[in-house]
């Protein structure tokens, strides 16, 4: 699967393509904690202005990605 995930660093929301069916997406903090978890069912964005500025890992069924939550500019 080619998944992506964009804009990286975003401030608000972040968008994945390429999710054909129900994929359950988890965002983790950089000490392993879970701050947000849902189930998509298509490419859609998420909300992260609720995150706090900083690095987590984005789980997209098995696939990994690094994402920077910055502030706004």
């Amino acid at each position: 699967n080619n998944i992506k995930l964009y804009p990286n660093p975003s401030n608000s929301r972040i968008n994945l393509s390429n999710i054909k069916s129900k994929t359950l997406i988890s965002i983790y903090n950089i000490e392993g904690e879970l701050v947000s978890s849902e189930i998509i069912y298509q490419d859609q964005s998420i909300n992260i202005s609720n995150l706090n500025n900083g690095i987590y890992i984005v789980k997209v069924g098995n696939k990994e990605f690094k994402l920077v939550k910055e502030w706004k500019r």
